[in-house]
């Protein structure tokens, strides 16, 4: 099988690609009061608490379940 030929193209023609060079600070690395995050005295709560209780009640249910599942078992 012969090679493939590639087009010749002139020499004003080449295609070209920038890449734009993007300046990242490494905010941990050069550390300063006007950019640090101060989370002092913040407290997260739960927004959804129907959801977690919820998942407690599940919680209770499946170890209530495992309980019964080891009394059943024969003593060793």
């Amino acid at each position: 099988m012969p090679d493939r030929q590639l087009p010749e193209r002139e020499p004003d023609m080449t295609p070209q690609i920038d890449t734009p060079v993007i300046d990242m600070q490494d905010l941990e690395h050069k550390p300063a009061p006007g950019n640090r995050v101060n989370n002092a005295g913040v407290r997260i709560e739960p927004s959804d608490e129907a959801m977690f209780a919820r998942e407690d009640e599940k919680a209770r249910e499946a170890v209530a379940k495992f309980e019964e599942e080891l009394k059943r078992l024969p003593p060793d």
